[in-house]
Parts: C-alpha cells; structure tokens; sequence
C-alpha cells in the first residue's frame, strides 16, 4: 500500500510555495531539487548524500495551482518511492545511488563545552537536528533511546529533542548507542555538547528502488 503524504509534512517544509528556475548544480551545496516530471524532489546533503521522493500522478509540485477538495484544508499525495544513498556528480549527469539505510543519523558535530567547576563527572548534551531546518526541528529526536555497556547510561528523550547527561569520569572512554544501531564514543573528560543529524528520507526506504541519472539542466531548483 502507497503511503500517504501530506504537503505539510514533506521533511517539514512548504516546499511547495516557493519559487523554482533553472539550477547550474555545484556539488558544495545543500538544495532542492524538482524532477523533470514534477512528480519527485531530490534534496542534496551534505557528504555527497541525498534523499529522494517522488509521488504517484499528482504532486505538491505538478499541482501547486490548481484548487481541490481536501479534508481539513490539507491536501495529500501517495508517495511513490523513497529512498537515500550517495549521489555521483560526472559533467552534467547526477546519479543517485541509493543503499539500504543502517541508521536513520547521517553525522555528528562535538563542541567542548567548559565546566563552571571541578567535579568527578561530566554532562552531555546530547541534540537531535534535522537537515531540513525552517522549523522542522521540533519532535526530530522524541523517544530516541540513548544507552550504554553495562547501563551506565539507559535515557529516553520522551517528548523532547535533546537528552542531558551525567556521566562519571572513571566510566570514560565510553561508547553510547543511539535507539539501538548508531554508535559514538565519549572519550574526552570535558562537557560537551553533540549535534546529531537526522536524515528523514531514511526512516522509510524501499528496498527495491533503482538508481537513477538525470541531466542537471532539466532538474528544477527549488528556492527557499
């Protein structure tokens, strides 16, 4: 069965009310991009990632001026496939290469962070972020279990973004899992705050989704 995908919740933007041009690709920059067919977006990320999504006949693009019944003032589309992986840029050609995703987390950002006072423990902010940004911050990161060997750390976030903790210095180095598949070390004995970042194509990924090529003149860039 097509899932379905309000044009509210397309990775938390409204994409769709922006204006497209033509786009000369770079491969340093972290975009929207509309499919020939209108019917899908490519959204480049950082590391040579990307996420994919297209719709089945109608979409938030091929469709943005037109007016339809909806329930509750929302329109919804089926989505067709969806998937992620890394994208090769040769002259005018982008492939996307797409791979079955291990963790829904693309790449982590440490800061050190200075104590106001000598202790025998350090404290860790641990922040869930989304790539997309506009807003789409809130709820990224609810109930994310975030443990350890031995259950010297076993948190979960609930209905926040973000966990706090308090671990001892002689428990360091220390490897922390995140709901259950990404895995970091804490090794240094300073506070420190973590930046993680979530890739939101990957939490549905269909297995048998093709790799694709297009020229970039015909891909449509997408402006905020």
């Amino acid at each position: 069965m097509k899932r379905l995908l309000t044009i509210i919740s397309v990775i938390g933007i409204s994409i769709y009310m922006t204006s497209c041009k033509s786009y000369s690709f770079k491969q340093s920059d972290t975009k929207i991009l509309i499919t020939p067919d209108s019917l899908g977006y490519i959204y480049i990320l950082p590391n040579k990632q990307f996420g994919f999504m297209s719709h089945n006949g109608q979409s938030p693009f091929s469709d943005k001026h037109k007016v339809y019944d909806s329930w509750c003032g929302v329109r919804s589309y089926a989505i067709n496939e969806q998937g992620s992986g890394k994208y090769i840029l040769k002259k005018n050609k982008l492939l996307l290469k797409f791979t079955e995703p291990k963790s829904i987390i693309d790449s982590i950002y440490y800061k050190s962070l200075k104590p106001k006072t000598l202790r025998d423990s350090i404290k860790i902010k641990v922040i869930f972020k989304s790539y997309a940004g506009y807003g789409a911050e809130e709820g990224i990161g609810m109930s994310s279990k975030i443990t350890s060997k031995n259950d010297v750390v076993n948190y979960d976030t609930r209905f926040d973004d973000f966990a706090n903790l308090t671990i001892s210095k002689t428990d360091l180095p220390l490897e922390l899992i995140i709901n259950g598949n990404y895995k970091f070390l804490i090794k240094d004995k300073i506070d420190q705050e973590i930046e993680l970042f979530i890739n939101e194509f990957k939490k549905f990924s269909d297995k048998d989704i093709k790799d694709k090529i297009y020229s970039t003149n015909t891909l449509i860039y997408q402006e905020n």
